[in-house]
C-alpha cells in the first residue's frame, strides 16, 4: 500500500511557544522536567502495546529514573510533572517526597513548566515529545517501544536517546552533572520530526491535504474523516 504523509504541524504549539523557542535560561542550576510516562485510568487499558511493563504505566522503570535524578539535586532543580487529575497523585507525591523531588500535577500546566525547563526527561514518544520540540528544549528520551528504522537512526544520531533502561540511566550520569545536554542538537531533531508554521504554510499544507482526499477515499473505500 502506498501512503502519502503530510506534515501539517501544530498551530497551537507554534502559538504558545513562539516567544520561548530555543531561548536559553541563565540559571546556574538547570531545571530538569521529568514528564511521567504512559497513564491509563482505571479499567481503560487495552492490550496490544508491544512494550514491556506498559500495562503498569512503566511504574518500576519510571521509579528507577527518578531515583537516579534524585542524585543530581545538588547539580539541578528536578521537577516531576504528572498528568492533570492523576489517579496516582498520592503515590507519586509520596515517592517524590521520599526522593526530595518537586512534584506537580494540576497546579501548573505542562506548557508553563516546559517554558522554564533546561532539559526534558521523557519515558515515551507522545504529545510531550512534540511539545518539547516545539519549545526548542533538549530532550533525553528513554523508549524501548517500536520505532521505524529511519526514526531510530535519527534518534540515535541525536545522542539523547536510549532503548535500554540501564543505558539511559548511564546517559543521565553523563548528561546532567556536566550539563552536556546543552550541546545536544535538538534543532536537528525538530527538523526531522516537527514542521513549525510560518507565513502561509498552513494554507499550502492544507491545500495539499485537501487535494489528496479524493485519492485517499478511493483507496480506503470510505471517507477519510
Amino acid at each position: 500500500v502506498s501512503h502519502q504523509v503530510h506534515a501539517v504541524g501544530s498551530a497551537h504549539f507554534t502559538r504558545i511557544y513562539s516567544g520561548h523557542r530555543n531561548k536559553p535560561t541563565k540559571r546556574k542550576k538547570p531545571k530538569i522536567v521529568a514528564s511521567l510516562g504512559p497513564r491509563y485510568p482505571r479499567n481503560q487499558f487495552y492490550f496490544g502495546y508491544r512494550r514491556r511493563g506498559v500495562e503498569m504505566g512503566l511504574w518500576r522503570e519510571t521509579l528507577q529514573i527518578l531515583e537516579k535524578l534524585a542524585q543530581f539535586t545538588q547539580h539541578a532543580d528536578v521537577v516531576v510533572k504528572d498528568y492533570p487529575n492523576s489517579e496516582l497523585k498520592a503515590l507519586w507525591t509520596s515517592e517524590c517526597n521520599r526522593l526530595g523531588l518537586a512534584y506537580q500535577t494540576d497546579e501548573v500546566a505542562f506548557d508553563s513548566v516546559l517554558k522554564t525547563a533546561d532539559v526534558v526527561i521523557l519515558m515515551w514518544v507522545s504529545t510531550t515529545f512534540f511539545e518539547s520540540l516545539s519549545a526548542g528544549r533538549p530532550i533525553l528520551l528513554w523508549d524501548d517501544g517500536e520505532f521505524t528504522e529511519s526514526s531510530k537512526k535519527i534518534l540515535q544520531k541525536y545522542g539523547g536517546f536510549s532503548e535500554s533502561l540501564q543505558d539511559f540511566i548511564s546517559l543521565l550520569d553523563k548528561q546532567i552533572p556536566t550539563q552536556a545536554f546543552r550541546n545536544l542538537d535538538h534543532q536537528f531533531l525538530a527538523s526531522k520530526f516537527l514542521t513549525p508554521f510560518s507565513g502561509n504554510d498552513l494554507h499550502h499544507r492544507l491545500t495539499s491535504v485537501v487535494k489528496d482526499l479524493p485519492a485517499l477515499q478511493l483507496e480506503s473505500g470510505r471517507r477519510p474523516f
